[in-house]
C-alpha cells in the first residue's frame, strides 16, 4: 500500500506571503486583443481614430495603413506608400491627425505636411507640401478649419490644411531655455496644449532636464499667445503624449508619470502628477483615457485620480508607442513592429475557479489552519467568503479565512468552502479534508539527524518506535524527495501543493516540512535563513 500526503504551499518566496484575501488590482474598463500585424516589420509611429469606422496609422518608412473596421484583425488594414522622395529613399511619418473621416493630415521629418479627404483612397488620395525646413514632430487638428503641428522651432498652424504651402503659417519661438516640443492636443480653436521638455544649462558642460508645457488659448495668433510652465522639478524628465478631450481636461503623459489639469492654462500649480510612468495618451472623453505604460496599457475611467485609479494591463510585451480610442467603446494601439492591439469594453464574467481552495497549518488541537482561497477567474476580480466545515458539515460560526483546531474536531476531518463573488454571479469551491488526529497522551521523540539511536524524525504521534533515525531519513530522502517539472517552484504555486506518494514504515503520522535554501543558508545555523516554502502532514494507523 502506498500512502499519499500533499504538501500545501505555505510561503511564497521573496518574501510574499500567501494572502487568504488577495487584493486585486484596479480592474482595466478595457479588454485588448492580442496583436495583429497590420504593417509586417516597420515602426508605426502615430495612430489617429476619428470614428470606429476608421483608423490611420503612418510608419517610419513613408506609410499610412487605414482600415475601416479595426476590429476586423489583420486583414482588415491597407498599406499605402504615400511619402517618399526618389525610390526607394522615403520620408519618415511621425504623426497624424484625423478630425473627421473626411480628412486627416499627416507630417514627416522633412518638413511635409500630407493630406487627404479619402484617406483610404491609396496613394493617390493624399497630397504632400513641403511647409517648413525642419522636422515636423506632432499634430493636433481639433476641427477640419483648424490644424496645429509642432516645427519650424515653434508651431504651424493653418486654418485650411488642403490649401497647400501657401495656407501654412510659422511661429518661431525664442525661448531663453531651450524647450522641446513632442506632441499636441487641441481640445478645440480655443486651447491647445504642448509638451515635451525644457533643458536648463546648470553649469560645467550639465543640464537639467525639465517636463514642460505650453498653453494658448489662440494657437494661431503667435509666440505671445503661448504660456509655457514647468512641472515635476528638476531632471524629472520628459513628456512624450497629452490628450484634451475638453477644455477643462487635458492629460499628459511621460518619465515624471500621468500629469494631469483640469485648468490646463493654470500654471505650473494647476497640474497634477501621479507617479505613474507613461508615454502617449488617448483621452476621447473625460470618462476614459487610455496610455502606453511600461509594460503595456495602462486605462483610468478617473484620469484626475490617484495610481489606484489606473489599471495597468501587459499588451504586445510592452513594446506599444502610439494610442488612439475614437470612443470609449474603441482605442488602437500600435507598435514599433507594425503591430496593432484593439481595446473595447470589458465584458463582466462570474467567478470561476482554476485552482481549488487548500488548507495550511498545523492539524492538531488548539493550532490555527489557514483557508488559501485558490485561484480565481473572473471581471470584476471576486471577493472571497469562507466556512469551514467538518466531516462536509458547516461549522456554526467559523466563516473566517483561519480556525482554530478544536477538541471537537478532534478523530474528525476539517475542509473549507470558498465563495467568491462579483457583480456577475458567484461560486463555491471546496478544499480537500485534512484529518485531525484523536487526543493522545503518548507521542514520538522529533529525534535528531544522527545515524544511530531510535527516534523519527518528522514522524509524530506513534504509539512505538521500532525504527531508527536513519532509516527514517532514508526512507524521506528516497521516497518523498520531489523531483522533475513538478518540484519546481512555479509548479508549486500553480496548482497549490504536491503530491507524493509513500510506503509507512509503521503507524503514526508524518510532517514533512520543505525549505528552500537561499545561497549560503544551512538547516543548522540560517543566516541567510531558510523559507519554508510547503508543509503537509497525513496520519495512518499502520505501516504499509
Amino acid at each position: 500500500m502506498c500512502r499519499r500526503i500533499t504538501i500545501s504551499i505555505l510561503v511564497v518566496l521573496a518574501g510574499m506571503l500567501a494572502l487568504a484575501n488577495p487584493v486585486a488590482a484596479t480592474e482595466s474598463p478595457l479588454s485588448w486583443s492580442a496583436p495583429a500585424s497590420i504593417d509586417s516589420g516597420h515602426e508605426l509611429m502615430a495612430v489617429s481614430c476619428p470614428s470606429a469606422n476608421l483608423c490611420v496609422a503612418v510608419d517610419f518608412y513613408g506609410n499610412v495603413v487605414t482600415s475601416t473596421n479595426p476590429t476586423g484583425g489583420a486583414g482588415a488594414w491597407t498599406v499605402a506608400r504615400v511619402d517618399e522622395r526618389t525610390p526607394p529613399a522615403f520620408n519618415p511619418l511621425w504623426g497624424v491627425s484625423c478630425p473627421s473621416v473626411s480628412l486627416c493630415v499627416a507630417v514627416d521629418t522633412n518638413g511635409n505636411v500630407l493630406t487627404s479627404t479619402d484617406p483610404t483612397g491609396g496613394e493617390r488620395a493624399w497630397t504632400i507640401a513641403n511647409v517648413s525646413p525642419g522636422e515636423i514632430l506632432g499634430i493636433s487638428c481639433p476641427t477640419v478649419s483648424l490644424c496645429v503641428a509642432i516645427g519650424g522651432g515653434g508651431v504651424l498652424t493653418s486654418t485650411n490644411p488642403t490649401g497647400g504651402k501657401g495656407a501654412w503659417t510659422a511661429h518661431d519661438f525664442a525661448y531663453q531655455m531651450i524647450t522641446n516640443f513632442d506632441d499636441i492636443s487641441c481640445a478645440s480653436e480655443g486651447l491647445c496644449v504642448m509638451v515635451g521638455d525644457s533643458i536648463l544649462e546648470v553649469g560645467g558642460g550639465n543640464v537639467d532636464v525639465i517636463p514642460a508645457i505650453a498653453t494658448s488659448t489662440n494657437p494661431t495668433g503667435g509666440e505671445s499667445d503661448w504660456k509655457t510652465t514647468t512641472v515635476g522639478g528638476y531632471n524629472a524628465g520628459h513628456l512624450w503624449g497629452v490628450s484634451c478631450p475638453t477644455v477643462s481636461l487635458c492629460v499628459a503623459g511621460g518619465e515624471v508619470g500621468i500629469v494631469t489639469s483640469t485648468n490646463p492654462t493654470g500654471g505650473t500649480g494647476a497640474w497634477t502628477i501621479t507617479k505613474i510612468g507613461s508615454a502617449d495618451v488617448s483621452c476621447p472623453s473625460a470618462g476614459l483615457c487610455a496610455a502606453i505604460g511600461g509594460a503595456g496599457i495602462l486605462a483610468s475611467t478617473n484620469p484626475t485620480g490617484d495610481a489606484s485609479a489606473w489599471s495597468s494591463e501587459g499588451v504586445d510585451n510592452g513594446g506599444l508607442f502610439a494610442v488612439s480610442c475614437a470612443s470609449v467603446s474603441l482605442c488602437v494601439a500600435v507598435d514599433f513592429s507594425g503591430n496593432a492591439v484593439v481595446g473595447t469594453p470589458a465584458v463582466n464574467t462570474p467567478p470561476r475557479n482554476t485552482s481549488p481552495p487548500s488548507i495550511f497549518g498545523s492539524a492538531q488541537l488548539g493550532q490555527t489552519l489557514t483557508c488559501a482561497p485558490g485561484t480565481w477567474s473572473g471581471r470584476p476580480a471576486p471577493t472571497f467568503t469562507y466556512q469551514w466545515l467538518r466531516d462536509g458539515s458547516d461549522i456554526a460560526g467559523a466563516t473566517g479565512s483561519t480556525y482554530v483546531v478544536q477538541a471537537a474536531d478532534q478523530s474528525h476531518t476539517l475542509s473549507c468552502r470558498v465563495t467568491a463573488s462579483n457583480s456577475a454571479g458567484q461560486q463555491s469551491a471546496t478544499s480537500a479534508a485534512v484529518a485531525i488526529p484523536a487526543s493522545s497522551s503518548g507521542g514520538g521523540s522529533t529525534g535528531g539527524s544522527g545515524t544511530g539511536g531510535s527516534g523519527s524524525i518528522g514522524v509524530l504521534g506513534a504509539t512505538s518506535v521500532s525504527v531508527s533515525t536513519a532509516q527514517i531519513a532514508a526512507l524521506l530522502a528516497r521516497q518523498l524527495t520531489p523531483s522533475g517539472k513538478t518540484a519546481k517552484i512555479a509548479a508549486l504555486l500553480k496548482s497549490g501543493g504536491f503530491t507524493v506518494a509513500f510506503k509507512a514504515l509503521e503507524a503514526g503520522t508524518v510532517v514533512i516540512n520543505w525549505y528552500y535554501l537561499p545561497p549560503g543558508a544551512k538547516l543548522a545555523k540560517a543566516k541567510p535563513k531558510p523559507v519554508l516554502v510547503a508543509s503537509g502532514k497525513r496520519t495512518f494507523s499502520a505501516a504499509g
